[in-house]
């Protein structure tokens, strides 16, 4: 995998102050100075803060702010009778819903979720509009990066939005799963996990597993940022879904806690990226996936919890 080098913190804060302050100026601007139905300025405001709704990564805050959000402003040009606005807020985002979540023309792969948990998508979709990934490395186009979050939607536990310690988010150490049948390819396991505020480009996958599908042998699954000394597979092994390869970590070029997959084939000799659903639905920035919500405020707890009750069945590949 190509390092891409962002650094994803600064990334939250700069669309944490467009998706909050920004949108707070719009709403006034739209609610206040509209001077009636097909107003120009406060319909092209509205249009703006469906694009910040929709671009930002909700889970900073919480997931379901955006949608929040995105009622209160459509209840507010009701209320004004500015069915401008509103044409130009629906019509931009089932746009945009399309723009990212838009077939591209080739077969993709389709996961299990890789997480008991409910999980929440930071990169993802079919456009560097919100999927940062392919601006550095085209094989990680359609990458997934998920992160596990509480019923309130948030990606870490207590009050601070970008705490210092790994174990405040939700993520680390939870069990990550086989989302494929396959055979393992290769995998690490050594590398140390990162500090907040530290990443590793030099070894940008850190731990990782990576599974040749058993559906479609030429393509390739990479699982990665894994904890250190958690995974549990080998090369050679066999894996079906469901079974456990090892932990959330923060291991490689990663700035917080969470899952990378992404997939990818070669063709006459290129590697190219491979569109990857779970559950059969194309995800993007902001989707969740159901599952059990981490606690709003777990207990201390160290850097592993219990493995999953269901454990690997050990096979070789024949």
């Amino acid at each position: 995998m190509e390092p891409v080098k962002f650094n994803l913190i600064s990334m939250r804060l700069w669309l944490l102050l467009m998706g909050v302050v920004y949108p707070l100026g719009m709403l006034i601007l739209t609610g206040y100075l509209s001077s009636g139905p097909l107003a120009l300025g406060p319909a092209l405001a509205a249009l703006a803060l469906t694009w910040i709704l929709f671009i930002m990564m909700w889970d900073t805050l919480s997931l379901y702010l955006q949608y929040a959000w995105l009622l209160a402003l459509l209840a507010l040009l009701l209320f004004k009778q500015d069915w401008l606005a509103i044409a130009l807020v629906v019509g931009a985002w089932l746009l945009l819903e399309w723009r990212v979540r838009r077939n591209v023309g080739q077969p993709g792969l389709d996961l299990a979720s890789p997480c008991p948990q409910r999980l929440s998508v930071g990169q993802g979709g079919h456009s560097r509009l919100v999927n940062y990934h392919g601006l550095k490395a085209p094989t990680q186009a359609y990458a997934l990066d998920l992160s596990v979050i509480d019923a309130l939607g948030r990606r870490t536990s207590g009050f601070s939005l970008f705490p210092r310690p790994l174990t405040a988010y939700h993520s680390f150490g939870q069990p990550v799963l086989s989302p494929i049948d396959g055979i393992v390819l290769n995998c690490e396991n050594r590398l140390p996990d990162q500090p907040i505020g530290s990443t590793d480009p030099q070894r940008p996958l850190g731990n990782y597993v990576l599974i040749r599908s058993a559906a479609r042998p030429e393509v390739h699954l990479l699982v990665a940022h894994l904890q250190q000394g958690s995974v549990a597979v080998r090369p050679g092994q066999e894996v079906r879904v469901g079974d456990y390869l090892g932990r959330i970590g923060n291991s490689g070029n990663t700035s917080e806690p969470h899952i990378h997959l992404h997939a990818e084939r070669a063709i006459n000799g290129q590697w190219q990226a491979v569109p990857i659903t779970i559950n059969g639905k194309r995800l993007r920035r902001n989707s969740i996936i159901p599952g059990r919500p981490a606690p709003l405020f777990p207990a201390r707890r160290s850097s592993f919890v219990p493995l999953p009750e269901r454990e690997n069945r050990s096979r070789e590949a024949g």
